[in-house]
């Protein structure tokens, strides 16, 4: 049997946080959620996911920011980065970080 994959979906808005894990429950993904980015932090103290789906507006911290500390410390890890709010300047800064994707 093949090893599910896990993605971590950071986002304080809790209908898009509901609406991801729903979906990515579906097709096969463990799901694993958090609200700022401190949660976020302590969850991948714990477990490593696959994915890592994250928004850039926190509540608690600069979302550019984490990515940064994210892909310092785990070069390997893929981030997909979200917003309502971006712009070019935004998704350009967020791949200049590592990110995956901007979406």
């Amino acid at each position: 049997m093949a090893e599910q994959r896990s993605v971590l979906v950071v986002d304080d808005d809790s209908d898009v946080r509901s609406l991801l894990k729903d979906l990515l429950k579906e097709a096969g993904y463990g799901v694993k959620t958090a609200t700022t980015g401190e949660e976020a932090l302590a969850a991948l103290a714990k477990a490593l996911p696959d994915l890592v789906m994250m928004d850039i507006k926190l509540p608690d911290r600069d979302g550019i920011g984490l990515l940064s500390r994210l892909h310092r410390e785990h070069s390997d890890l893929d981030v997909i980065v979200m917003t309502a709010f971006g712009g070019s300047s935004s998704a350009i800064k967020a791949m200049e970080h590592g990110a995956y994707d901007y979406v």
